[in-house]
């Protein structure tokens, strides 16, 4: 019994079970704090990766000599199989617990062709209600469910991670307006009411630097020039 509850297994699922009670429990602003440090770890692990690999495991790797190459076949192999099986686990258990689930693809291949936009739209016409639509993802999926969503007035959630870079407020790149107000994705949201965010005047300022990106996009770095 003892090893059962020190596994690993044993304490993500009781670490996801406290999880969904506090969520319950403590109110919206508490939990924007959570998602806010929660990117912010994210952020981190993701930068400290690349340092751990290149201190750790590179140099336990070169020293296997021969056999590396191998073990370095077997390591990835198993990372993309695990990474599959991950995914269709969570897509069992997202159809075991949710009680309508309806997963779209670009190519069609689990069966569903098309975009969240359109799965939505023939649950709507179905005559299905919704109290709240949440909506997670690129910013033009996001304008699109909030303008599918606002005339028959349901409300809608949408998450601007996707604007965030630094996490802290000091940048001013995640700013936006929301309901006529200035607000920082970052230490604001990153959850807003999609009917109150200016989606016209966001997307406009992302792309003030179009032109400039398509130039760095054509230019050939000084080492490739000579090749």
């Amino acid at each position: 019994m003892n090893k059962v509850l020190k596994s690993l297994p044993f304490r993500l699922l009781l670490g996801l079970a406290l999880g969904i009670v506090l969520g319950r429990l403590f109110g919206e602003g508490a939990m924007k704090v959570v998602v806010s440090l929660q990117y912010i770890m994210g952020q981190l692990i993701t930068f400290c990766v690349p340092l751990i690999v290149i201190g750790f495991i590179a140099p336990s790797i070169t020293r296997m000599g021969k056999n590396a190459s191998r073990m370095l076949g077997i390591a990835v192999l198993l990372a993309y199989v695990s990474s599959i099986l991950a995914a269709f686990m969570s897509m069992g258990a997202g159809y075991a617990l949710v009680p309508h689930l309806h997963i779209a693809t670009d190519d069609g291949s689990n069966g569903n062709k098309g975009f969240v936009t359109q799965a939505l739209q023939k649950q709507l016409e179905a005559g299905r209600a919704y109290d709240t639509v949440i909506a997670i993802g690129p910013l033009p999926m996001m304008k699109a469910v909030c303008d599918m969503t606002r005339e028959p007035k349901i409300r809608t959630i949408v998450s601007m991670n996707p604007i965030m870079i630094d996490g802290t407020g000091m940048c001013g790149g995640c700013r936006i307006s929301v309901g006529g107000k200035t607000k920082f994705v970052c230490v604001d949201g990153p959850e807003f009411d999609g009917h109150q965010v200016d989606w016209d005047l966001m997307i406009h300022r992302m792309g003030a630097f179009k032109p400039i990106e398509a130039k760095a996009r054509e230019h050939v770095c000084n080492l490739y020039k000579g090749i």
